[in-house]
């Protein structure tokens, strides 16, 4: 993963035909191809490839991918926002972010109370569409946006967050081995960190992309050098460029779902 990282990160300052991004990639695909041979012959296999032939498992793994590789190059890129383009500093950034902290605990232990008397369905399809409006509500930012601007879609991210977490790990760990219960659920946490990984590498290579293509009109270079607002313009389009691409990648879902039943779910659930 840190091979495939590195020459996904790589292309956004070089090119997909550079050296620096092929052999990293290749090196990368080589080695998970080898792990997956290991793994199918291995007789204790470190992950068994029989815990994703369960379709509602697998597909609550590719939702957490999406989530996370739409989802973490949020932070990123809204501090560079913050920060660069508003002119905030670090400890009133950090500060910006604590109504998304207390949003997504709050959404988190309400999701937990619901599930047990609505089940997993209704919280598992309105958390992931607050990501996906919140997301979208980001897309509107501009150079002349303030904190009142953004605290609508953190907000909304936070309970979509909140409220997504829940039922995706209960359905993750519904139906597996006593034994493979702590697989299943590291499992959901990978992913999520692994599609935050890959989707900064991938949204930071699309807004650096857009702020470059940006700069290079005629309208943002005076005298041979780009001046201070027009770098923030450039700046801030590239940023909403990847909140709209993070947005139809939240979008994305797995075919239909099944709802867990109550009888499935922990008995504290």
């Amino acid at each position: 993963m840190l091979s495939l990282v590195y020459g996904v990160s790589n292309a956004s300052e070089h090119s997909w035909t550079s050296l620096g991004t092929e052999i990293p990639l290749a090196l990368a695909a080589v080695l998970l191809a080898v792990f997956g041979v290991i793994e199918t012959r291995s007789t204790k296999p470190l992950v068994p490839f029989r815990i994703f032939a369960d379709r509602n498992r697998s597909g609550v793994y590719a939702m957490m991918l999406c989530i996370g590789t739409a989802v973490f190059s949020m932070f990123f890129f809204l501090t560079q926002f913050l920060q660069n383009v508003l002119g905030w500093s670090p400890i009133a950034t950090g500060l910006g972010f604590l109504p998304m902290t207390a949003g997504i605990v709050v959404a988190a232990s309400t999701s937990s109370r619901l599930v047990g008397r609505i089940g997993i369905r209704p919280p598992r399809l309105v958390g992931p569409a607050g990501i996906v409006i919140g997301l979208a509500g980001l897309t509107r930012l501009r150079v002349t946006s303030g904190y009142l601007d953004l605290i609508g879609p953190l907000v909304i991210i936070a309970l979509g967050l909140g409220l997504s977490f829940v039922p995706l790990a209960l359905t993750a760990v519904s139906g597996v081995q006593a034994s493979e219960t702590g697989l299943a659920s590291a499992l959901l946490s990978t992913t999520q960190q692994v599609g935050g990984a890959l989707g900064l590498a991938v949204l930071a290579m699309i807004a650096i992309s857009s702020a470059k293509s940006r700069l290079a009109g005629p309208a943002a270079v005076a005298h041979g050098h780009a001046g201070t607002r027009a770098i923030a313009i450039a700046t801030t389009h590239g940023y909403t460029s990847a909140f709209e691409v993070a947005t139809c990648i939240a979008v994305i879902r797995p075919p239909k779902l099944a709802a867990t039943t109550a009888s499935m779910l922990p008995a504290d659930a």
